[in-house]
């Protein structure tokens, strides 16, 4: 009876596999580079501005690699964030420690301020397209609060009800804010210099609970948001859905710098405590897919915890929470 069991999944997984592919062709434009373990568990990777060069790290030290290699160049032992983001002009990064938001000087590893909400975790945080705010949000799920960089002096906080995430536009004028609603998810746009609520999206699809993650394209045009069954695009002026970008488990997404192209990770199949990695890049003007490539086979508790373009659109970094980064060269 095991036997058989055993053979079926195993039927099973074949033919989900043959499907996937013969949907969306393992292509060129996806080579991998490099794959390595860094022996360490990973929060967050993304590209430094230079594209040459991949920040690091989890709560116990800061990594920077050589991107063209894999090898670590510099390794900060003692920062110890949960959450980081790296400035625009990668000069800086605010990182988080429990409830504790720090700014520090990426080249000189000076700590330049920090402040201490004295209330809720926070649990993320982002910069500011210009570089002159950072953004916070807390475990209360009920405010985001922005930070002046120069000085480290609160700024804005913004009020919001049962927040999912919160994303800046390119040009730095709305906040994108997911927000839970009595059907489905909302998402509210807000005028920074205002504080106003200008714009309204209403799905009644279900989000993917507090892992729902949005962010809009570099022209400022479109919005994806993560939910349940896939990832769905939204034409922000119009407030109108452009369809949905189907996923047995979607995870994590990354826009490339032309917004022609969307990279989706998601678990394919799960069988006996193991499931299948697979990336995608989707054409965002048709949502096809036009190149797929299967990770790895590996337990359901290891997550994929980043994704990331390099600014210059050439290379594609996916980081793993146990450790193992790949990163692509992308040919399209």
């Amino acid at each position: 009876m095991r036997r058989k069991i055993l053979l079926f999944g195993l039927v099973a997984t074949a033919m989900l596999i043959v499907v996937w592919l013969a949907q969306t062709h393992v292509s060129r434009p996806l080579s991998l580079v490099w794959k390595t373990r860094t022996g360490m568990h990973l929060w967050y990777v993304q590209f430094m501005p230079d594209s040459k060069s991949l920040i690091g790290g989890n709560p116990h030290q800061i990594v920077l690699w050589d991107a063209a290699t894999g090898q670590q160049v510099v390794v900060y032992p003692t920062m110890g964030p949960y959450e980081l983001d790296l400035s625009p002009n990668g000069r800086y990064f605010a990182s988080v420690v429990s409830d504790v938001l720090e700014l520090w000087d990426l080249s000189s590893r000076r700590k330049l301020w920090s402040q201490c909400t004295k209330q809720w975790v926070i649990t993320k945080v982002a910069f500011s397209p210009d570089g002159r705010y950072v953004a916070t949000c807390d475990a209360d799920r009920l405010t985001i609060k922005l930070w002046r960089v120069s000085d480290g002096k609160l700024f804005r906080v913004f009020w919001v009800k049962g927040l999912f995430d919160f994303a800046f536009s390119p040009k730095g004028k709305l906040l994108a804010t997911a927000e839970e609603a009595k059907i489905g998810y909302i998402v509210r746009l807000w005028d920074l210099a205002t504080k106003r609520c200008v714009g309204m999206l209403k799905c009644n699809h279900r989000a993917i609970g507090l892992r729902c993650s949005i962010g809009f394209s570099p022209d400022g045009q479109t919005l994806v948001v993560q939910e349940e069954d896939g990832f769905r695009l939204w034409d922000v002026e119009r407030k109108k859905s452009l369809g949905i970008i189907p996923s047995p488990v979607p995870v994590i997404f990354a826009w490339h710098p032309t917004g022609k192209f969307l990279a989706i990770a998601d678990y394919l199949f799960a069988l006996k405590g193991y499931h299948w990695h697979g990336l995608r890049i989707v054409r965002t003007k048709d949502l096809q897919v036009v190149a797929t490539r299967i990770l790895d086979w590996r337990p359901c508790n290891t997550v994929i915890v980043a994704i990331d373009f390099s600014p210059d659109g050439k290379k594609l970094v996916v980081g793993c929470h146990d450790g193992t980064v790949w990163l692509f060269h992308f040919g399209l």
